[in-house]
């Protein structure tokens, strides 16, 4: 098996996971603190296929796993009853799609996600790009989902002649291509 997934020292199939996570915490005004985690993946099959997918989701609720630390308990913090106060916690509710009440009790909100192909076809890339976002129209109470679909086709010796083409919802739904 060791053979077929290497060739002279070189992985033909690679897998790769990327976390990233960030903390704004501001201490004069704790409402305006907010926690960012990203979680992506990558499946490469060496010169044939490249697979990635990622999902960013941010929480401005942030104090709530810190109300009763020291410093905070001065503060008047009124968490309604049955708010989740483990950060931990509330991060995996976030992704409980077995639970709607657990789900959408969380302080964790999806802000977006991405699914990248490029297939390699020799001395062309052809790439599928589709991202998703929600956002709230003006004048409306409820959110929808925007979505961006992009096809590439690039020539790689001249890397200087391709394609693209897009399909964007937010403001009309339109397709727009462009010869670069």
């Amino acid at each position: 098996m060791k053979d077929i997934l290497k060739n002279k020292s070189k992985n033909i199939i690679d897998f790769s996971i990327d976390i990233k996570s960030g903390l704004f915490f501001n201490l004069q005004q704790y409402t305006s603190s907010n926690f960012t985690f990203s979680l992506g993946f990558t499946f490469d099959i060496s010169k044939f296929l490249s697979l990635s997918m990622s999902a960013e989701s941010a929480n401005s609720r942030i104090f709530q796993y810190f109300h009763n630390w020291p410093g905070f308990r001065s503060a008047h913090i009124d968490l309604p009853p049955g708010t989740q106060t483990n950060l931990f916690l509330d991060l995996i509710n976030s992704f409980r799609f077995d639970n709607d009440e657990l789900r959408k009790k969380s302080g964790f909100k999806m802000k977006s996600f991405r699914i990248t192909a490029t297939h390699h076809l020799g001395d062309w890339n052809a790439v599928l790009d589709w991202s998703m976002s929600p956002y709230r129209p003006s004048g409306s109470r409820k959110y929808e989902i925007y979505n961006e679909v992009a096809f590439l086709l690039q020539w790689i010796p001249i890397t200087e002649i391709k394609s693209d083409i897009k399909y964007n919802k937010r403001n009309s739904p339109e397709w727009v291509v462009k010869g670069l």
